[in-house]
């Protein structure tokens, strides 16, 4: 069977971007949807898409965790993720209640029916 190399650049934005190339083997048939992620202010909340309407998306929900003091301070990790209209949250929160407000305000930004995964805590 022959084999397709797909190679992608991934960039990570911490002060300066550096580019990192990424190598990954398909076979006809298969596909390969590379998800390029982005800081929102420089805040420790990513987010990326696959397409222009779901970027706007998930920047619409990173950006409405990164807005909200609650979660600010110490402060909550994630990475939101669009696809098809879905959004994606993963990462980890000081507390509980931090991490359910995160879920709770991707919900309302991107719509309950439409967000999946999940804020973890790092302590009790």
């Amino acid at each position: 069977m022959k084999r397709i190399h797909v190679v992608a650049a991934a960039l990570v934005a911490s002060g300066a971007a550096l580019a990192q190339a990424q190598v990954y083997t398909t076979y006809p048939g298969e596909r390969v949807i590379i998800i390029e992620t982005h800081p929102i202010n420089g805040a420790a909340i990513h987010s990326g898409a696959t397409s222009a309407a779901d970027e706007a998306l998930a920047d619409e929900v990173a950006v409405a965790l990164h807005a909200d003091r609650r979660l600010s301070q110490p402060g909550i990790t994630s990475t939101v993720v669009a696809n098809n209209g879905q959004v994606t949250i993963n990462g980890s929160s000081d507390s509980f209640e931090q991490a359910q407000r995160a879920e709770r305000l991707a919900k309302r930004a991107a719509g309950a029916g439409h967000v999946s995964g999940m804020i973890s805590t790092t302590s009790g």
